[in-house]
């Protein structure tokens, strides 16, 4: 594939609920790309997404997360990403979460932006 030039400058809106009862929250947002390139004549995202959580010990959170995204550029074509995992300590600003992710559709790098692929990964990820 060669090289393309892809720009996106951008205005977006999310919004937000923690819902205390499933340890998690729900989101949407919303984008539009004013300048948007190679794709000059579309130009926004909408994007849907949860997680939520069970303490199975007093420092160690379950959880599962979802994330739903449909893009113009490709064409109304989605993304789609699940996310099983552990996150230790549960609670506050830092911490290191053990999770499997499964996504598909369209790739979320610039340049790739209208091909599409699944991909199983497992990661170790430090959150600060």
């Amino acid at each position: 594939q060669t090289s393309i030039n892809y720009v996106r400058d951008y205005i977006g809106l999310q919004a937000e609920k923690l819902i205390n009862i499933i340890n998690g929250k729900i989101y949407a947002a919303a984008t539009y790309n004013f300048h948007n390139e190679p794709r000059k004549n579309k130009h926004y995202r909408l994007q849907l997404g949860f997680d939520a959580g069970r303490n199975i010990t007093d420092n160690i959170l379950i959880y599962l997360a979802f994330d739903f995204k449909l893009k113009a550029e490709v064409n109304n074509g989605t993304t789609k990403a699940l996310q099983i995992g552990f996150k230790y300590p549960k609670e506050g600003n830092s911490f290191i979460r053990l999770a499997y992710t499964f996504r598909s559709g369209y790739d979320e790098r610039g340049q790739l932006y209208d091909l599409t692929n699944s991909k199983n990964i497992l990661g170790l990820y430090f959150d600060f």
